[in-house]
């Protein structure tokens, strides 16, 4: 597989991100994390993933609670209002803005070209 080219999110290269990258920040404190508790190199889409949409609902649920109590088709209303906000939540894998219209809410900043070399992913430029 040496050379292989590849799309993923920019937390799996988070380190090669330029500075400017809002995602750098997020993605490397979320590895550094991640990889002491699981071993070096453990880190995986699939966690950030997850540890995105925690990163959502902590945005969004003090919204929501603002409207209405848990429980009810109304605090489930304004949670869905809260979510697909328009606001800027930096995550793992992208800048996050969701709308109605919108649930992925992720733009070009959420994918990077990577690619195999010496059996690690290296950013391609």
């Amino acid at each position: 597989m040496e050379g292989a080219i590849a799309e993923t999110g920019p937390m799996m290269v988070s380190e090669q991100l330029p500075d400017s990258n809002p995602v750098k920040a997020v993605s490397e404190k979320y590895n550094r994390l991640y990889e002491a508790r699981y071993g070096a190199d453990s880190r995986n889409p699939f966690s950030g993933y997850m540890f995105d949409a925690f990163l959502l609902l902590e945005h969004a649920v003090p919204r929501a609670l603002a409207h209405a109590r848990p429980g009810g088709a109304d605090f489930r209303v304004a949670l869905r209002d809260a979510l697909e906000s328009g606001d800027e939540v930096v995550g793992n894998h992208g800048v996050y803005v969701m709308t109605p219209m919108d649930h992925n809410g992720l733009d070009a900043r959420a994918r990077v070209l990577v690619k195999l070399h010496d059996g690690r992913w290296e950013l391609v430029r």
